[in-house]
């Protein structure tokens, strides 16, 4: 089992980047539309699916960890780190949680004051409370250097770091794919990075060359939460393949 994955060939690229692109374009038009104006609002469809996805990623990683916990000095490459995916686990269930406000809105509790007080929409989330958000209390926009806490940022970096330059850097730096390869760290197919980058391009390139409305603008956020939640899934979902080939791979020895 190689610890670094194949580059994907251009045809796939090209494939999936432009379908992903097109896919948040046309969800972004149905916004204009009298029916679906409110498709990406606050616990509507998009943000609950994109809880779902988060979820379910959460939910393979675990159980790969289970699987690996049992067969980890048997299987090769970064299989054997199965700590790894215990903790893709963990954060893939707080994100769930943040999604849905760990469930403030479905069982109706209050805020705690504590966390009410310094929260921007006074809400149980650990993203909204004021150092972690983009935005200040009274709403105004914070400037580059105070919002580099934010957590959406922090988020951005996770996924380019682990999804685009981990697998590049793996392939092309020895000593980067050697530090991977004595940790066990897993590391994703560079594709996926492609279809996040697409994502966030297409979602710039669209509000600075439109320009949308408020409302319009907060919910395309949520559709590339929702699109991020997807691919996260898509990855999970490789690695749960690629962990059956290696199976199959050492009966086959």
């Amino acid at each position: 089992m190689k610890s670094t994955p194949p580059l994907p060939s251009i045809k796939r690229l090209v494939i999936g980047v432009t379908l992903c692109s097109l896919s948040y374009l046309a969800l972004v038009a149905l916004l204009y539309t009298g029916t679906f104006h409110d498709l990406a609002r606050e616990d509507g469809v998009v943000e609950s699916g994109g809880a779902l996805c988060f979820l379910a990623s959460a939910g393979l990683f675990f159980w790969m960890f289970l699987q690996l916990r049992r067969s980890q000095s048997s299987l090769p490459g970064y299989f054997g780190g199965c700590y790894w995916f215990l903790i893709l686990a963990a954060l893939f269930i707080f994100i769930t949680g943040e999604e849905i406000s760990w469930g403030q809105r479905i069982f109706g509790w209050s805020t705690p004051d504590w966390m009410k007080d310094s929260n921007v929409q006074e809400e149980t989330t650990i993203h909204n409370i004021e150092i972690f958000n983009g935005h200040t209390k009274d709403h105004e926009l914070k400037p580059f250097w105070q919002s580099l806490l934010v957590m959406n940022r922090m988020f951005a970096m996770f996924w380019l770091a682990w999804c685009f330059v981990l697998p590049l850097a793996t392939r092309f730096v020895t000593p980067v794919r050697k530090i991977t390869t004595w940790f066990r760290v897993p590391v994703p197919q560079v594709f996926f990075g492609c279809l996040f980058i697409a994502t966030y391009a297409t979602a710039k390139i669209f509000v600075l060359t439109v320009h949308p409305e408020e409302r319009v603008l907060s919910q395309t956020d949520e559709i590339k939460e929702a699109f991020a939640a997807a691919i996260f899934l898509m990855v999970a979902l490789d690695f749960t393949q690629r962990l059956k080939k290696a199976r199959q791979d050492q009966r086959a020895q």
